[in-house]
């Protein structure tokens, strides 16, 4: 019976092979230029119906699989140029394919043929880069805001609507920390793919993967000096100076940045504590200066042994120095009486040190089966000190706190690649993390309690994914198993060890199809979200004689299983999500009965939270207006105690951007970028409504070498976060300011605007993250 399956499985894989043809060949301007990024499609005879396509390389050169090429059309078009149909008749085409000039002028305004920047592939959200006016911004940055399902966080970050922070890979290799980001040029990216139910090849740590992917590199030197100024309530800088050098088979890559930045954070709190007959209220009234500098460094070496053979190494690192001043006015009522008035002052100061050193091979063994090792170390020191000083009346008390943390990281991975033909594919591969975290936190006082603490975990996993790609419909399927293994000692207490071990399946599995118009994709796919070193650390944080932070060091891995459709037709994309979190990981605050009045927050599992989440993108090119429509829904399910009731914490959130760039004339860009969300419920946590609108302009010169950029950014300084919590008996109210408006000038000059780009792949982003 197993030789008649295996038998039956070659067949198979003979006859699509057999099946499937090549066709290949050059598409070039009338200046006999070869062109980049045309779209080369095959259509059918009959009824014109899509068959396969794909996109021109630097060279121009273009390869479509497919079968039966007997009698076929060829479509090729691109940004600029006139659209040529070629016919295929007995499998003979012309190989150079000439594409003529499509370009008029109107009023000063430059109008070309057009292509939708996002469309669903797979499954995944695509984000057209090279040859659409995103290549033009100033920052990679300005380019992930523009993209549907991507939104601002409160501290002015980006994540994932409704998921969170992406795992972010450029080409196929994870990144170390954000840097990475702001060292890459929007015009060297071809395209940023999102993918929101990544497969068994990923992490299952990760929720959703963002994977940019740059031009070739040519070579010779390229250059990048990068310049920012900025002001809202303080003045900021951001300067950056790249180059590169690649000479036959050697790459050097060298980074060098230094920021400095101030914040004002204005963040007043309302606290009810209900403890008994007693009502305790809290009132805060918060302003914080913060002052930070940050230096960054970043060589790498990459080393092209065969054509088919690559290593490298990459080195980078960075110190920061953060100080910030905390000024509150604090308020104390018991049963609606007044019962105390101080003012406190916070004096925090912050240095850290991070290192990571990442070595990779890359290799083609044979023309079916490639590899990718990588192996990873990383070093994280911080060393802070807090003064708090707190004057009620003739009383005055000084707090004095000091700490330190180590953190390093060994870690391996390695990927393999097998291709049986040109519709079957499977991968595979193995990783192993050793992480060693350790810190102590002294005060000078026996009201709060020192920690010393060392948290050992040990983490691998292996996973198997195959890939069946059919003319029109795909299927992919993976399995993902991962061990994990934690140590928690305390050096203090060894009552409060913890020693854990889990063990975990992580399936998944898609089926995608398209024709000439319409794409479809279901999915499914199980991850994890764990806790974070800081929320495992049983370290108290000292605010005030009664509010303090502690971490949890019986927290639990949360797990997810996570069921989506997309779908899109031309100008329109839907996609819908289903997901179960187990295991919910969320804040939560809750008192001492042997301590009157002391509230503690801290971090907790929740037994499950659901969500319904939908997305609509809707887009059209209009000559030189090119706007963007995307809609979002994100729809909780989740329950909590509230004095001794259940509570529904069912709030929906809805949010809308609109994203319109204008191609003017003289190399000149405008965008206006517009974001309003309707709040709504965050587990426990209600958001009111909150907005955002963003201008910029800009203007190239030098034959696109110099770029010049104005923007404001939160123009109406609307981007706050009003929030507020019941929890078990507690009521808690606060605003979060964190003055992001700004209005900046920008410059950027490129010399030889190749990608700068390393190809290792780090194995230890999810644990730097952690962090």
């Amino acid at each position: 019976m197993r030789k008649i399956i295996i038998l039956t499985v070659l067949c198979l894989c003979n006859i699509l092979y057999l099946r499937s043809q090549d066709i290949t060949g050059h598409v070039f301007s009338k200046s006999n230029t070869p062109i980049q990024f045309a779209n080369v499609i095959l259509l059918s005879t009959e009824d014109s119906t899509y068959i396969s396509g794909c996109v021109t390389d630097s060279l121009g050169a273009f390869s479509i699989k497919t079968s039966h090429p007997e009698r076929k059309i060829l479509k090729v078009s691109c940004l600029g140029y006139k659209t040529v149909l070629t016919s295929i008749k007995n499998g003979k085409y012309p190989e150079s394919i000439i594409l003529p000039y499509n370009e008029t002028s109107l009023h000063g305004i430059t109008v070309t043929a057009s292509r939708p920047v996002f469309a669903y592939q797979k499954g995944s959200l695509v984000t057209s880069v090279a040859g659409t006016a995103l290549a033009r911004s100033y920052s990679v940055q300005d380019i992930l805001e523009q993209i549907p399902g991507m939104v601002r966080t409160a501290s002015g970050g980006l994540e994932v609507f409704g998921i969170g922070s992406p795992v972010i890979f450029i080409n196929n290799r994870k990144i170390q920390d954000q840097s990475e980001i702001n060292r890459l040029s929007p015009n060297n990216i071809k395209n940023i793919e999102l993918i929101t139910n990544p497969g068994a090849e990923y992490n299952a740590e990760g929720r959703a993967v963002l994977k940019i992917t740059t031009l070739n590199k040519n070579d010779g030197l390229t250059l990048q000096l990068k310049g920012k100024f900025e002001q809202n309530f303080y003045p900021g800088t951001n300067n950056n100076m790249s180059i590169g050098y690649k000479f036959h088979k050697v790459d050097i890559n060298a980074d060098l940045s230094y920021a400095k930045s101030q914040l004002k954070a204005i963040q007043p709190q309302e606290t009810n504590l209900f403890s008994g007959s007693s009502n305790y209220y809290y009132k805060d009234d918060e302003t914080e200066h913060q002052n930070s500098h940050n230096l960054e460094g970043h060589v790498s070496v990459d080393y092209l042994m065969t054509p088919k053979n690559t290593m490298g190494i990459e080195y980078n690192a960075w110190h920061n120095n953060n100080k910030s001043k905390r000024q509150v006015i604090f308020s104390r009522f018991l049963n609606n009486q007044p019962s105390g008035y101080s003012h406190i002052t916070h004096l925090m100061q912050t240095h850290t040190n991070f290192s990571h050193i990442n070595m990779f091979y890359n290799g083609e063994w044979t023309k079916y089966f490639k590899a990718q090792l990588n192996l990873d170390y990383v070093h994280h020191r911080s060393n802070d000190s807090q003064e708090v000083n707190e004057k009620e009346m003739n009383d005055f008390m000084q707090t004095d706190c000091n700490g330190s943390s180590f953190l390093n990281i060994y870690a391996g991975k390695a990927d393999f690649d097998y291709t049986f033909n040109n519709h079957i594919k499977i991968s595979f591969g193995t990783e192993y993390n050793h992480t060693r975290d350790e810190g102590w936190l002294e005060y000078d006082t026996d009201r709060m309690p020192s920690t010393n603490f060392v948290n050992i975990e040990k983490q691998s996993g292996t996973y198997v994914s195959t890939n069946i790609d059919l003319d029109r419909m795909s299927l992919e399927a993976g399995l993902r198993y991962e061990i994990q293994e934690s140590k928690y000692n305390n050096r203090i207490d060894n009552g409060g060890n913890v020693n854990r071990k889990y063990f975990h399946f992580f399936p998944s599995f898609s089926i995608s199809s398209k024709n000439s118009s319409w794409n479809n994709s279901l999915s499914f796919s199980s991850r994890t979200i764990r806790p974070t070193f800081r929320q495992l650390s049983n370290a108290n944080y000292y605010i005030t004689d009664v509010k303090y932070q502690q971490g949890n060091p019986l927290l639990k891995p949360s797990y997810l299983y996570i069921l989506q459709w997309n779908t899109g037709y031309k100008w329109m994309s839907f996609n819908t999500s289903y997901t179960y979190q187990k295991n919910y990981l969320s804040i939560v605050f809750y008192s001492e009965p042997s301590h009157p009045g002391t509230i503690i927050s801290s971090f907790t599992n929740y037994d499950k939270i659901q969500f319904l989440k939908t997305n609509l993108i809707l887009q059209k090119n209009f000559s030189w207006w090119k706007p963007a429509l995307t809609i979002g829904l994100l729809q909780p399910f989740f329950h909590c105690q509230y004095r001794g009731e259940d509570v529904s914490c069912n709030h929906g959130q809805l949010y809308f951007t609109v994203n319109q760039y204008f191609q003017l004339g003289k190399s000149y860009l405008l965008s206006l970028y517009y974001y309003h969300n309707s709040g709504g419920d965050q587990g426990a946590v209600r958001l009111k409504p909150y907005q955002m609108l963003n201008f910029n302009v800009q203007k190239s010169f030098w034959k696109d070498k110099l770029n010049v950029s104005f923007q404001a950014y939160d123009i109406f300084h609307t981007l706050k976060f009003k929030e507020k919590e019941t929890i078990n008996d507690i009521f808690f109210r606060q605003t979060e300011d964190y003055s992001l408006w700004n209005y900046s000038i920008s410059f950027i000059y490129r010399l030889n605007t190749s990608a700068i780009r390393y190809k290792g792949k780090s194995s230890v982003k999810d644990d730097i993250n952690r962090l």
